[in-house]
């Protein structure tokens, strides 16, 4: 929560509503909310980054707005694969490094067309196609292919996903939005760049094995926070990337201890950036190319905001306190003005909530979640509702990043509206004259296929049986798609002033399939055997108190099962150990097979936030299903994630000459 200031006293164990005032650009700030100590010490990031601090003044003037080039055809692609490498994204990357090489051969040698639009066989790359027929259109000779994780540490709580110098350190945890290529494990790999260049004459079976080689270096072993948006964003679009997080004293607490984190700054108290970043934002990302960002993940996003305490959000350890609770209201409708976090006390006009007391004959602690409704892996899992307090950045924040030329960058939605004037600079995404409807955002995530399948194809026609096309923006809208998948978040109560009347808040609304519903409990209305998910399973099978897994909002089969029996659950991934199989994953034909030890499905969970994202993004916006629906037929059209990169590609083309 950069460039804000805590007004309140930060004592431990005491969250805080800070809000506070905006500094100038380049200046770290605290605020956020407050919870108990931890250790000291800097959160780091992988490879070595530069020291360089950000100058006011250094951006061209916010007011006028990106400078004023001219667009002309699009002769590049910058391609920026961010890819979740959280335990069970294995298989979805592998599925991934089959069809990227797809997508690059059709830009690079586009189909045949006829005069009646039919498509037909690619000529030879430089070859004209046959009389009558001509390219779909110019290709594109000029690509960028460059890939990050979703692993950006853990905010300062340095505890499962910490910096260097903590017991449990490991570099592949802690990426930092830095290209896969550039860190050690990608350079073990082979990999000669930080990222892959296209360019005429270049050999596309080495290009390919080295596309394949760099989603392979990514791994599946990072940080279980997953912070999928603000990976991107980091790597793209923020204009003063961190070199790393530091623990500070909380400004205006009267405790010495070191409880705030903050970003490290020099001595002129300046964010010192991430110049290895920066660096290889500048050499992947052209001014004048398209655009395409590719999220691949199987969970919901987990992008905390940084600053103050938010951290404690994720000290979720068998030896810790369970997390602060919300007042009983917040479960009924966390957009209520009297919907708080227990330590902060109601707010005015509200009153004092029996559930925040203590109940020693229970075990529950003041202002805390019983143990039993703390499961240690579901911290991002509905906060407002839970805790009283979301720590998440609004995914308006991503929405702005991608769309806004001017950011107002310590603002946690981005937004330009009211910022003050030396917070303002230009988003480096549009700092080249880059035009908005050059930019896309593609969406591989935790929703059924069946639910987002369109039944036409790009001009309206009836879909020949056995293909798989996504709903475009359009049919999103037209055919209600949203509602059934993502719900609305209502509206969060606003409190009047400054000629604003008070605005209630009006609760959220789930989506209507009930497999989209984000939920540890098993949820109305999914019958055991239904083709979406299988059935819904025991989350409390893993060893504590709580339910510590979601129910699935999609199933897809693997290939070839595969047998838990034969590995070792400390260290391999695989969801049908003895003991904590009572899952759809472990059943041949889900809801009516005996469950084994081996895994025959792979799972996804709901991707609530960046659906939010990619609704917000209007037609630059691509959402598709990261449960395959088929994976054993490689030769088909709808074979694994190729309907995705098809979905891309259509609205890539609108741009193509």
């Amino acid at each position: 929560m950069r460039g804000n200031t805590c007004s309140l006293s930060c004592l431990g164990f005491v969250l805080l509503a800070c809000g506070g005032t905006a500094d100038r650009p380049g200046t770290a700030g605290t605020a956020g909310a407050s919870g108990s100590a931890g250790n000291a010490g800097s959160s780091g990031n992988a490879g070595e980054a530069g020291t360089t601090t950000q100058d006011a003044g250094s951006e061209p003037l916010p007011d006028a707005g990106p400078p004023n080039v001219a667009v002309g055809p699009v002769d590049k692609l910058d391609l920026l694969l961010m890819l979740d490498n959280s335990r069970s994204m294995g298989d979805k990357q592998g599925i991934l490094r089959v069809a990227v090489p797809d997508l690059v051969s059709r830009l690079t040698n586009p189909a045949c067309v006829d005069a009646s639009g039919t498509l037909f066989p690619p000529a030879a790359p430089g070859q004209a196609c046959p009389a009558g027929q001509e390219r779909e259109f110019t290709p594109i000779a000029d690509i960028h292919i460059g890939v990050i994780s979703s692993s950006l540490g853990d905010v300062g709580a340095n505890l499962w996903c910490p910096g260097p110098g903590f017991p449990q350190y490991r570099p592949d945890r802690i990426d930092m939005a830095h290209l896969i290529g550039s860190l050690p494990r990608g350079q073990e790999a082979g990999l000669e760049s930080a990222f892959l260049k296209w360019a005429p004459g270049r050999d596309a079976a080495t290009f390919n094995a080295g596309v394949d080689q760099m989603v392979a270096s990514v791994g599946q072993t990072g940080c279980g926070y997953e912070s999928q948006l603000e990976s991107w964003y980091r790597f793209l679009v923020d204009p003063f990337p961190y070199r790393s997080l530091v623990r500070v004293t909380c400004p205006g607490s009267t405790s010495t201890a070191l409880n705030c984190v903050q970003q490290e700054v020099d001595v002129d108290n300046r964010i010192v950036l991430d110049t290895v970043l920066l660096q290889q934002r500048a050499e992947f990302l052209r001014p004048d190319s398209m655009l395409a960002v590719v999220m691949l993940t199987d969970e919901n996003d987990c992008s905390v905001q940084v600053g103050a305490q938010s951290w404690v959000v994720l000290v979720a350890d068998p030896g810790a306190p369970p997390m602060f609770r919300g007042s009983a209201v917040c479960a009924e409708n966390p957009n209520d003005r009297c919907c708080y976090t227990c330590p902060l006390g109601p707010p005015v006009g509200c009153n004092a909530d029996p559930i925040c007391n203590a109940d020693p004959t229970n075990d529950v602690l003041q202002n805390r979640l019983p143990a039993d409704q703390d499961g240690m892996s579901l911290r991002c899992f509905d906060q407002k509702r839970r805790f009283g307090l979301d720590f998440l950045y609004p995914t308006q924040r991503y929405v702005n990043a991608l769309r806004e030329p001017v950011l107002c960058w310590n603002a946690l939605d981005l937004a330009s509206g009211g910022c003050a004037a030396n917070d303002l600079v230009v988003n480096p995404l549009y700092s080249g004259g880059r035009p908005p409807e050059r930019v896309f955002l593609t969406g591989i995530l935790g929703v059924p296929w069946q639910a987002i399948a369109s039944s036409v194809d790009a001009a309206g026609a009836a879909l020949p049986d056995g293909q798989l096309r996504y709903q475009n923006a359009r049919e999103l809208v037209d055919n209600a798609t949203w509602s059934a998948i993502l719900g609305s978040p209502g509206v969060p109560w606003r409190a009047g002033g400054g000629g604003l009347a008070e605005q209630p808040g009006s609760p959220p609304v789930p989506p209507t399939l009930p497999q989209m519903v984000e939920s540890p409990e098993p949820r109305p209305n999914v019958e055991a055997g239904n083709p979406i998910n299988g059935r819904e399973h025991d989350t409390r099978q893993y060893g504590g108190v709580a339910a510590d897994d979601l129910q699935y909002s999609c199933i897809f089969r693997l290939p070839a099962p595969r047998d838990c029996a034969a590995l070792d659950p400390a260290i391999d991934d695989c969801d049908c150990f003895a003991g904590m199989n009572d899952s759809p994953l472990c059943e041949e034909t889900p809801g009516s097979s005996p469950t084994g030890t081996l895994q025959h499905w792979a799972k996804a969970y709901p991707s609530g936030r960046e659906l939010e994202v990619l609704k917000g993004l209007g037609d630059n916006g691509i959402l598709t299903s990261i449960c395959a629906r088929n994976l054993h037929d490689d030769t088909a059209s709808d074979f694994g994630y190729r309907p995705a990169m098809a979905a891309l590609l259509e609205r890539l083309r609108e741009q193509l000459p």
